[in-house]
Formats: structure tokens, sequence, C-alpha cells
């Protein structure tokens, strides 16, 4: 008997087997090709310039490579403002380091001069507690408070240890060393041993929200050079002064002194942001302004923010943070004198998330030229919680002033058609842009 061909049946299978295949090894092959990279992102170089792009690679001399769908572009950190987004922090614990880094890993054990921690991407790490400000074990879903916690780590002239409670109670006092658990695996700390004016104190881990270690023993580190700000998926972030490449591995050296050592496949695929300081960008953040004024709009009188926003918390706009911006209210004036090497001013202007959807104020930037007279060099539309404005939850507006011929800068913020309530004003990433010849690394 003659052999029979497919049914009608078994053809439709075969197909969609072979179709099943076929996509099955496309998928394998993107995310192949993917494998190394990290997510994509929109980069904003010193010209000017934006593009959108996955970084694929970091050199050890500050080169970035990036791969864009015309191709592949590399360029030095220092021509390079931001790519990427800087995500807030979702996981604890959080370590929070001398240079204003903050690293996700679970404390294991505090030595007389050492935390040992456990970190899924950098692995063992013990850290001199000279380079530890303190550990966040739990955030506040409310963005107020966390900022405020946040804070009482970082700004403090207290001269002990701290232990900030759940229950809102702080305990002062000095941390004792202790030991884990002698089994195999090793478990994160279960208990804090706190000597006070009281006598000991045992406090479980659970009832702890944030450590501080003693302020007057942390070493601060040094100003200056290229630093480079890494974020992660997991919303840690750290300040990068030097990069090594080793074989598949990379190692960061911070700007406190702390080295981490890490995959480079993995490091990339967790990465989400960039940021650098100290190339051909001056961010007027880090700078002295040369006067400031608020004329209240009734009695109360507002300060200006550097880096963070007009109560002291964390700048947002939506659901990006950003490290880097001065934050003002209707109606204020803030000035400052240009750096000789300076050819532009740049800047994203939006109003902070603590507006609430509220606010209306007008940007305005003036200009001294080499004949002491101000002039207005640009002026933005209304910024208000209604169309056609930048809502505090949407995309700020991007500002450009070439400065050729002036020798000062003011930032002002002016109320608009709702008088000054909500006017909470953020200049995000305000900087000055260097000339290439003077911007050395």
């Amino acid at each position: 008997m003659a052999e029979r061909g497919p049914t009608q049946k078994q053809r439709p299978r075969k197909a969609v087997a072979t179709w099943c295949c076929f996509w099955s090894i496309g998928i394998v092959c993107c995310l192949a090709s993917a494998r190394g990279m990290a997510a994509e992102g929109v980069a904003k170089t010193a010209d000017g310039e934006t593009f959108s792009g996955r970084l694929e690679h970091i050199d050890s001399q500050w080169n970035l490579r990036f791969k864009t769908s015309d191709g592949r572009r590399v360029l030095p950190a220092e021509d390079v403002v931001c790519w990427g987004k800087r995500r807030a922090a979702r996981r604890a614990p959080m370590v929070l380091l001398a240079d204003g880094s903050a690293l996700h890993a679970d404390v294991m054990r505090l030595e007389s001069d050492h935390l040992v921690l456990e970190s899924t991407l950098w692995g063992r790490l013990s850290l001199p507690l000279a380079m530890v400000r303190g550990v966040v074990f739990r955030y506040s879903s409310e963005h107020a408070s966390a900022d405020r916690l946040l804070a009482n780590i970082v700004r403090s002239d207290a001269r002990r240890d701290t232990l900030f409670l759940t229950n809102g109670e702080e305990v002062g006092g000095s941390l004792a060393p202790t030991v884990g658990p002698s089994n195999i695996r090793e478990t994160p700390l279960e208990m804090f041993l706190l000597e006070t004016d009281e006598g000991r104190v045992f406090i479980p881990a659970t009832r702890i929200a944030a450590v501080r270690f003693n302020p007057a023993l942390v070493r601060e580190p040094k100003a200056g050079g290229l630093r480079v700000t890494f974020g992660f998926r997991d919303g840690s972030w750290l300040h990068v002064a030097a990069l090594e490449e080793v074989g598949k591995r990379t190692t960061l050296v911070l700007a406190a002194g702390v080295r981490l050592e890490a995959d480079s496949l993995a490091l990339l695929e967790t990465l989400t942001f960039l940021q650098t300081t100290g190339g051909r960008v001056v961010y007027l953040s880090d700078l002295s302004a040369v006067s400031y004024k608020h004329i209240p709009f009734f009695q109360q009188t507002w300060k200006y923010g550097r880096n963070q926003n007009l109560f002291g918390g964390r700048l947002r706009v939506g659901r990006e943070l950003f490290a880097k911006g001065i934050s003002m209210h209707s109606t204020s004036r803030l000035a400052y004198r240009i750096p000789r090497d300076a050819t532009a001013f740049d800047a994203e202007l939006a109003l902070d998330q603590t507006a609430h959807g509220g606010g209306s104020v007008r940007f305005r930037v003036y200009l001294l030229d080499a004949n002491a007279a101000w002039r207005v060099a640009a002026e933005s539309p209304v910024v208000r919680g209604g169309a056609p404005a930048v809502r505090g939850n949407e995309a700020a507006l991007s500002l450009h002033v070439e400065l050729k011929g002036s020798r000062a800068l003011a930032l002002i913020v002016d109320f608009a058609d709702q008088g000054d309530r909500q006017d909470h004003a953020d200049w995000l990433n305000a900087r000055f842009i260097l000339t290439r010849s003077t911007s050395g690394r």
C-alpha cells in the first residue's frame, strides 16, 4: 500500500509546531542580544542633544557606549549630563554611606569598627563604620515621612548612635558589637544592643525603622574630580569616582573609598540611571549664590532649596527622583556669578510633587551683561495644574540659554493666575555648561 501523505488535521499542527519553534528561537535571540545591556533610556548631552538608547558598556576611562536605533555611539562621561531615570528606593534595608550613596543590602553583623553586609549584586561586604552614616530598615509609604527619616540620618550634629523606632521614638546611646548566629547559613541581624545612660537595651530589628551611626565618627570624603552617579533598579544609588575592569568583573570605587565588585553583565542589566558631576557640567546647586530675595504674597517667607524641595525632601516630579536642582517659591530671585568658561545654562522646569497638581508660576532667566545691565534671556509659559501647562506629574519643560558676554545670571519665579498657592517651583538639573578645553578629567 502506498504511504499516505499528511492529513488536513496534521498539516496545521506541523505548521504551528514550526512557527512555535521559530518564535522561540527569536525570543531566545532577543534575550541574548539584550543580555549585558541596561534598559532603554534617554540620554542628555552637555551640548544639548537628547537621544534614546541602551547602555552597553562603560570602560575604565569613563567612555560610555550606547546602542541606539541608528547604531552605536561612544561618548566620554564628561560630555553626558544624564541617562535614564532615577528610581525611588523600593527595597530595604538601604545602607547610607558617607559620600551620599545608598546601597541595598542585608545587615549581617555589627563589629567594633565594621558593618558586615550581604548584597545580591555585590556579595559579602565589610565596610568600615567611618564610611557608613546609617541604615534604613523600613521606608514609609508616605514620601514626606520617608524623606524626613533620610534627612535625620544624613544631616545631624549628634555625637552618639541613634535608633529610630517604628513607633516614632528615638533612642540614643552607643551600639555594641553583635555576633551573627553560629549556624552555617548566616541570617540577617535580628537584635541590636544599645548602651544607654540607663543601661543596656536589647531591641529587635523588627522594631527599628532606621539606625544612625555617630555622625562625629563619619569620615567625610574629599570633593572634586569627575563623579558618576549610578542608579539601580532596586533604588540604590552610588557616587562613583573610578571604575576598574578585570576580565568579566567590574569594580566601582566610590567617592567614600568603598570598593564594590560585581559581574559586569549583571551590573549593566540592573542599571537604570547615570548622572555626571565635575565634567563639563557645573550644577548651580553646588555653587554659592550671590544673592537671594523672596517677596511674600502675604506674610509667609520661603527659603530656596539646594538639591531638595522647599520642605527639605527630595526633588520629585511624578514618579521620578532628581538628585540635582533648585527649589524656589514665588515670588523669588536667586543670582549667581557665571563661571568664566561657561557657554550655556540649561535646566528642566516643573512644579514639584509637593504642589499636588496645584500652583501656577512663570520661570524667567535674567543675564547681566558687560555694561552692568540686566536683560530677560528666557521666559517660560505659565506652568500650572491645567493645560496647556506642565503638571507636577508630567514631563518637565527644557530651558536653554546662551551666556556669551554675560557676567551673572538670575533665576526668577513669579506667581501667575492663582496667586502664590502651591507655587513649589523646581529648576531641575540647573547647570552651567563648560567648554571642552577647560573641563579636564
